[in-house]
């Protein structure tokens, strides 16, 4: 029990002294106060075998032994000043984040720049995520993408992003972690579902005078084989495996309007039919056909291309603020 307390005690104050040292903006300039360093794994050993050969050359007097040494703690010290100076100064911002859906992987985009001198291996992501590794020439500028994991549904909050460098040797690490006052829009993780949930908007069908026919623009599912039915629909694969005879149905869905309704969801809770109406709306998309979509309080008319799926696809996102409680049978 002591121990947890004290990590969380200490990551409150730490986080209170990066809200003050390294406030939220979307653009960083890598000052001294902004960088902490501390020796690598490699760097700890580096530093322990020369302190063991100063000991046996100290020991045994050996004059050679203690030279070498010397020359390995000199390289330790120095080299704190050359891995330091590798993160100072360079400029951090913010260019650009595409929204995605949960549980997936976003892609944020971020600019690096140097005044004057080259910056090396410069590693950059969110802790216990893959990092994106760059190097910035002098007097220039740098892109790198960094994935982020959307952990819920909504504006998300990634925190505060770590970037770091051990060049030029590896024994010591340099890092900052900036807030680039970034939050990421994640969709609904989209559910497979019954298709049947999706009704046909009949008002604005029946306003267009659009019709559902048999046709031969799209396959919609099979049907026992009656005598008359077109020889050239006939499942001839599922025939062939011995499940009988049936023939394949088209429909024609020009005009046809579909309502992607909340109410037709009963049984689910809040994320279950949000994730529905997500995957039911990103596969009409597909087809071409105008689809509105009804939420408690929202409605979205029906229309069509990608700035229509982006919307509904918003108002899924950002629909009710908590995750997880039960929505109301509206």
């Amino acid at each position: 029990m002591f121990w947890p307390s004290l990590t969380a005690l200490f990551n409150r104050h730490f986080n209170r002294f990066l809200q003050k040292t390294i406030p939220r903006q979307a653009s960083v300039s890598l000052s001294q106060k902004k960088l902490f360093i501390l020796p690598t794994k490699s760097g700890w050993f580096f530093l322990l075998a020369a302190l063991l050969i100063w000991l046996l050359g100290t020991n045994y007097e050996n004059n050679l032994a203690l030279a070498l040494a010397y020359f390995l703690i000199s390289v330790f010290l120095v080299s704190i000043i050359h891995t330091f100076k590798n993160l100072h100064h360079l400029h951090v911002r913010l260019t650009g984040s595409v929204p995605g859906f949960k549980g997936d992987a976003t892609d944020i985009k971020i600019q690096f720049s140097s005044k004057s001198k080259p910056h090396y291996g410069i590693a950059t992501g969110w802790p216990k995520q893959s990092s994106s590794v760059v190097d910035v020439a002098a007097k220039a500028s740098t892109d790198a993408v960094v994935s982020c994991q959307l952990q819920r549904r909504g504006w998300f909050d990634p925190g505060r992003l770590k970037i770091e460098s051990s060049y030029p040797l590896g024994l010591w690490r340099c890092w900052s972690l900036i807030d680039l006052d970034l939050e990421l829009l994640s969709y609904p993780r989209p559910l497979e579902c019954e298709m049947a949930s999706m009704r046909p908007d009949m008002e604005s069908s029946q306003e267009q005078g659009s019709v559902t026919t048999e046709g031969n623009e799209e396959f919609e599912n099979l049907k026992a084989f009656k005598p008359g039915d077109s020889l050239k629909h006939i499942a001839w694969k599922q025939h062939a495996q011995g499940r009988g005879l049936f023939t394949k149905r088209y429909s024609d869905h020009h005009g046809q309007q579909i309502a992607l309704d909340w109410s037709s969801l009963p049984g689910k809770d809040l994320e279950e039919r949000l994730s529905c109406l997500c995957y039911q709306a990103l596969r009409v998309s597909k087809t071409g056909q105008p689809y509105s979509l009804q939420l408690p309080g929202q409605f979205i008319p029906a229309s069509t291309g990608p700035a229509h799926l982006q919307k509904v696809l918003r108002s899924l996102a950002l629909y009710a603020s908590t995750e997880g409680t039960m929505a109301g049978n509206a």
